[in-house]
Formats: C-alpha cells, structure tokens, sequence
C-alpha cells in the first residue's frame, strides 16, 4: 500500500501518525529524509563538540521523531570528520557538527581536502560559549594573576600549554594569549580537546584554554583551576571567575561556537525542513536548560543568517592569523 493511501486510511480512523508540530505546519513529512540521521563528530570524545553533540542528537531525536546516532571520526583538527561528511550521501541524513576550527584552517591555508565554503550548506548555529584559561594547580600554584602573570613570563619554554591539535581554536587563544602577555610557552597538540584536557588534569601540561562545557566537571572537582573567561561578561556558571578584559586583556575576547552542517549538495527542500527542525528545538524548555547546564547559548542563526555569521567569523580569525601565524603554522 502507497504511503499517502496508509495515511488517510489511518487519519480517517483517527489514527493519524504523529508528527512534530513544525512538521504538521509545514508538510515536512513529504521532504525530510526518514531513516536514521547521522551526525557526525569530527573530534575525540571528551570535548566540547562530543559533548554538544550528545544533547542535540538527543533532542533532535525527539523533535523529528526518528533516530540519531553519533559517528566519531577525529583526526587532522576535525579534518577527517569534515571530509567524511563533505563526500557522504547529500541526503539530509549525514550531517556534521562544525566549530571555528574550520575557519581557522582555512585563514592559515592549510592544505585541506575540504572547504568549509565549498563543500557545505550551513544549517543552524547551535551554540556559543566562553572560552577559560586552565591551570592545573600542582603545577601554577599560584594565588593571584599578577603572580601567574610574572610565573609564566620568568621562566620562558617552562610551561606547556595544551590544544586540541594544530590549527584548532583552542591552538590559536593560546598562541593569542602569549602574544597578550609576551611569554613563551611551548605548544603542545593533542588530537583533540578531551585528550588534551585530560593532560592538563594530570599534571603532564600545565594549562589550557578550553570551552566551558568540558572544562566544568574538572573545575567541580577542583583538578583545574580557572583563571578568566574569554566572553566580554562573567559566565553564571563560574560567577567569581572574572573576565580577561577585566585583568587588563582588553583584546582578548573570543567565544566557541558550534554549528551544524551539510553536504553542499544537500536539495533546498530538505535544508529547510532541517533548519525548521532546528528553530522549533530553540524553542524547546528542555533544550534551553540543557544548553544553560552546560553554560553555553543557542545563538538562533539559520541559513543565510549563519552563513553571514562565518564570513563575518573568518574575517575576525584571518585578522588574529594575521598577528601570530608566523607562530600558528606546523
């Protein structure tokens, strides 16, 4: 039996399939791809785009009623993930989520098999968050950022600061962040956040500059300390941690963000039904408190709006590659 036939059968005994309201409104049964939708995380797990990526495949679950599952494929600064996707099937079933490290390959033009502007639809901006300078306390046990301040400056190549690899957001605040202070720490790349962070709580790199999504669970325990967030105002999360501008950085200021993205030659029709899905999980209760949880935002960027936010985005990190890249490059 035709699937339109079972359906006004169904509907004319009452029995109508239950679709989400967004779909009702919109007639998205008739476009969006069913079967499972794969969302792939170009990072190891630990970090901040594994740990977004949970939640939202979570809830999209529930929002387009039909399944999502994580596909893990770290490696290269989320280069191996991004290629995957870029050559998947442009079905609206294979997606990726994206963060500026994407942006940041392509400002230090690195010779890459993938273009974030060639070889993608944006879709929704999903969140943004500060970034927070880490220390891990045995080894910066210092009291005051003064002290920090003239600790790190003292002993040039002494300390080591962490990141999730070449290229990566968290590569380039720290590169940013000597810059601001004139000192000399040694770089040392990880093949992603979770495994760098995961250093720092252990002792064998003194600190780094993270999202506060994966660095709330070690701060809770007191393994790390927080120094400053990147964001212009205080996180309610860590409300006596002050901001950099606030110690003098008046430069320094920068947030994570997070977005999800497409084949390129994913059909217009099916970008749009994904993108209404998006907006109707921005409105859910659960997904607000979810993302305040973790202290980060939805931004409610979509489409064209998103796509004006990343040319705005490479703009701003070609500027900061452009003051240290001598410093940024393998």
């Amino acid at each position: 039996m035709q699937r339109r036939q079972l359906a006004a059968l169904l509907g004319a005994a009452g029995l109508g399939m239950a679709l989400p309201a967004w779909a009702q409104k919109s007639g998205a049964a008739s476009r969006l791809p069913q079967g499972e939708l794969e969302l792939t995380v170009p990072f190891p797990a630990g970090g901040n785009s594994s740990l977004l990526a949970k939640a939202l495949a979570r809830q999209l679950t529930k929002e387009i009623a039909q399944p999502v599952r994580l596909e893990y494929r770290g490696g290269a600064g989320g280069t191996v993930g991004a290629s995957y996707v870029a050559k998947s099937p442009p079905d609206g079933l294979h997606l990726l989520i994206g963060d500026s490290s994407m942006l940041i390959s392509r400002a230090l033009l690195l010779q890459l098999d993938v273009d974030l502007y060639e070889d993608f639809a944006p879709l929704a901006l999903v969140a943004e968050m500060p970034q927070v300078l880490l220390v891990n306390p045995r080894r910066l046990n210092t009291r005051s950022w003064p002290e920090l301040l003239a600790e790190l400056r003292r002993r040039p190549q002494r300390f080591r600061y962490a990141s999730a690899g070449i290229g990566s957001s968290n590569h380039v605040a720290g590169e940013w962040f000597k810059h601001e202070i004139g000192a000399s720490l040694e770089h040392v790349p990880y093949k992603g956040a979770g495994p760098a962070m995961l250093d720092v709580v252990q002792g064998n790199a003194d600190l780094m500059i993270a999202g506060l999504s994966s660095a709330l669970p070690h701060l809770q325990t007191e393994r790390v300390r927080a120094i400053f967030v990147t964001s212009a105002e205080r996180s309610p999360l860590l409300p006596e941690v002050p901001t950099a501008r606030e110690l003098g950085l008046t430069g320094f200021q920068s947030l994570a963000w997070y977005g999800v993205f497409a084949p390129k030659a994913t059909p217009a029709p099916v970008q749009a039904q994904l993108i209404e899905a998006f907006r109707a999980m921005a409105q859910a209760q659960a997904v607000r408190q979810e993302w305040q949880a973790i202290g980060a935002r939805w931004p409610g960027l979509y489409g064209a709006d998103f796509a004006r936010f990343l040319q705005d985005e490479m703009k701003h990190w070609a500027g900061i590659v452009r003051d240290i890249g001598a410093n940024l490059r393998p």
